[in-house]
């Protein structure tokens, strides 16, 4: 109910409750007791009363009471307010109290959070490990923004940064450093994904947005949010089987209408046996993914060497792919 509210105002609000219910319990207590009950009660008794009464005590000092049946039902609403309060408090004060010191936490704990150059990876489902333990494994430099602090903590023993909140928010990828950052993998649900791209898009314009799409229908959705390059798994991966499964060495899958993954038969006129995959990592437009050999897939190391009859996978522009298979390498 409160989730859209900074802790300032949250806390705002409950106190804003607390007086509004001391006044409208002082009010009608001083109103019952003198025009229905005849008493002459005081402000002090009345505030007494009030805040005996929606604290759920039970007790008051003797006469500091209403006996009329308007006194009585009066005194049931004031402490049903009273219960109200009380769970309200804890969700709208001690919960966001709770998230903070949290979040203090893992920050404190955790490895410094790069000031630029870096990726931010939002959202850690499954897609979204697979994409961390890729830029691991290529030593670029990232930081992991997710809600769920278990996952954050897992990050963090690893000796990758984390940050804990909810990516859609432009206070959480504030603390992710996203103005440095140059690129941003979006991995949850297809309209999440384009909320944290219109945030992320809006608090940094040169920033590289790559999404991940569930559904066709939510490409369109998610460039116009500002995501650079959606990519949908399924589709990726069914042609990939497809392929493999009727024994095609090559092949080719747009990305981003830029870089395409291709599957390039190695042989001598290439000049690419005895090279190293750093080595054609270093060509302009070229991203090595690993190769694959007798059947088997051996994913990306810089110190593989390349073998005649290999199986290269790669991610590269059209004309790179032109340069490699006529022996520019």
């Amino acid at each position: 109910m409160f989730k859209g509210y900074t802790l300032r105002n949250r806390l705002t609000i409950f106190f804003l409750m607390i007086i509004s219910t001391l006044l409208i319990g002082s009010i009608g207590y001083v109103y019952i007791k003198t025009v229905m009950e005849g008493g002459s009660p005081t402000i002090i008794d009345a505030l007494y009363w009030t805040v005996i009464t929606i604290s759920t005590l039970g007790y008051s000092n003797s006469g500091i009471n209403l006996t009329s049946q308007a006194g009585e039902l009066f005194s049931i609403f004031m402490v049903i307010t009273g219960v109200f309060i009380i769970f309200v408090g804890i969700e709208i004060g001690v919960g966001p109290w709770f998230e903070e010191k949290m979040k203090k936490v893992v920050e404190k704990k955790g490895p410094a959070i790069p000031e630029k150059g870096h990726v931010i990876v939002a959202g850690l489902s499954e897609l979204g490990e697979e994409s961390v333990r890729e830029l691991a494994r290529r030593g670029i430099s990232m930081v992991v923004v997710d809600p769920d602090a278990k996952k954050t903590r897992d990050m963090t023993e690893k000796n990758i940064p984390a940050v804990l909140g909810d990516p859609t928010r432009e206070e959480v990828l504030s603390k992710a450093r996203i103005k440095g950052a140059s690129a941003i993998i979006i991995t949850s649900d297809d309209s999440t994904n384009a909320f944290i791209a219109l945030t992320a898009r809006h608090m940094n314009r040169r920033l590289r947005i790559a999404a991940s799409a569930a559904e066709k229908s939510s490409e369109k959705i998610l460039r116009n949010s500002g995501a650079s390059v959606v990519a949908m798994p399924e589709i990726i991966s069914g042609e990939m089987l497809a392929s493999r499964a009727i024994g095609e060495a090559e092949g080719a899958r747009d990305i981003d209408g830029y870089l395409s993954l291709h599957q390039i038969q190695v042989d001598e006129s290439s000049g690419m046996p005895g090279k190293r995959l750093s080595d054609i990592g270093k060509i302009e437009g070229v991203l090595p993914v690993g190769i694959r050999r007798s059947g088997d897939f051996i994913p990306y190391s810089a110190e593989i060497t390349i073998k005649k009859g290999d199986i290269l996978n790669l991610a590269a522009t059209h004309d790179a792919v032109k340069r490699l298979k006529g022996g520019v390498v």
